[in-house]
């Protein structure tokens, strides 16, 4: 019998859960290189958007999308 592929659909913006572990993990793409990269590995799956959230604001400044709101961030716009 034949299935059709299933697409994940994920709450947030770049985090994936690893098949074997179940780890929620967080990946950005960066255009500038084209590839890929890997932000770790989290129990949470918050904690994952939480670092692509970062991620992204660190690559692509505000004009990124964020899992969150830009506000949660305030603090840490200081050091980017």
């Amino acid at each position: 019998m034949i299935r059709p592929l299933e697409v994940a659909r994920y709450r947030y913006r770049g985090v994936t859960r690893h098949r074997r572990s179940g780890r929620w993990e967080a990946h950005i793409w960066v255009k500038a290189t084209g590839k890929q990269i890997y932000l770790g590995g989290y129990e949470l799956e918050e904690h994952a958007a939480e670092a692509y959230d970062v991620a992204a604001l660190k690559c692509k400044g505000k004009r990124g999308k964020t899992n969150f709101p830009i506000s949660k961030y305030v603090d840490l716009m200081s050091f980017m």
